[in-house]
């Protein structure tokens, strides 16, 4: 029996592979496509490297998993795995064939658990209330296409009851650059007024050590009630100018470099990416978090 993490050389992937190697007694096996030393080096920069003596961690290339004898019976997957690109319609065609082959492969070995790493993309993007479980899905782009058809390959594929789509909230966190959240916190360093759209847009962000963390509680639950879907978040809500203020307070105390924020006319449409967390917690009794001001300073460090 082993913790298996595709995609494990991104940002969440890595994460996971870090939370793993510190709470799980299970060997861990960290399938990248890029397999060499220097990942490795990586997660012992992050801390990894204190446990690693205790738990054996193995990097393999992704492909492998897909050989006949590399999963078995009792595995667990976290598959993080996703395609780089997603525009590029040879990494999408390329990432969704993995997708396919992978569970293809978790299927014939019988394996314990898999836990597909979704979004909250697939809800509608104008809902007006936090996104249940049960609520319609909407495919607006390439990325959320991908992610509901992960997860109907996961589903068509596996035995009910061995799987999980967890649909995760916005991530945010070092590594993250294009997020709106990192790409405010460079703003406010380089001392340019923080412009905003007046959108009454709302946002559900999720720390990606956070997120890792709770990917390895649902996948080492075994009181032996899962759901087939689970949204995975804080369950909180924030605004774009609250959230401005925040990253402007936050870069003021720790840079001493004080902002403006601007507002423009509307001209974006609304969004909401908001989660009800409920059943997470029901089911699998995890509520805490780090707060958003913790993770802005995270981020901070890292400029």
């Amino acid at each position: 029996m082993k913790l298996i993490i595709t995609g494990a050389g991104g940002t969440l992937g890595q994460a996971v592979v870090t939370a793993a190697l510190r709470r799980c007694e299970l060997p861990v096996v960290a399938s990248t496509s890029e397999p060499h030393l220097a990942y490795v080096d990586r997660l012992s920069m992050q801390g990894a490297g204190e446990s690693a003596d205790r738990v054996k961690l193995s990097v393999v290339d992704r492909f492998s998993l897909l050989q006949e004898g590399t999963l078995s019976a009792g595995d667990v997957v976290i598959h993080c795995a996703f395609p780089k690109n997603v525009t590029d319609p040879s990494d999408f065609a390329q990432g969704m064939r993995y997708h396919a082959q992978l569970v293809q492969a978790a299927a014939k070995a019988r394996i314990l658990k898999f836990v597909n790493v979704s979004s909250q993309s697939v809800y509608p993007r104008a809902r007006v209330h936090p996104a249940l479980e049960t609520d319609s899905v909407e495919c607006y782009d390439r990325y959320s296409a991908a992610k509901y058809g992960g997860e109907l390959l996961t589903q068509i594929g596996l035995e009910s009851g061995t799987w999980i789509n967890a649909r995760l909230a916005s991530l945010i966190g070092r590594g993250l650059e294009k997020r709106l959240v990192t790409r405010l916190i460079f703003r406010a360093i380089s001392g340019g007024a923080l412009e905003l759209d007046a959108s009454e847009s709302r946002f559900g962000l999720l720390d990606v050590r956070d997120a890792a963390e709770l990917l390895i509680t649902i996948a080492l639950h075994s009181t032996g009630r899962d759901v087939a879907t689970v949204n995975v978040g804080t369950g909180n809500a924030i605004d774009l100018v609250t959230l401005a203020q925040c990253v402007r307070d936050r870069v003021g105390y720790r840079k001493g470099s004080w902002v403006e924020i601007t507002q423009t006319a509307n001209s974006v449409p609304f969004t909401n990416s908001t989660l009800n967390c409920s059943l997470l917690e029901d089911v699998y009794g995890v509520s805490e978090s780090r707060s958003l001001e913790d993770t802005i300073d995270w981020i901070i460090g890292a400029y």
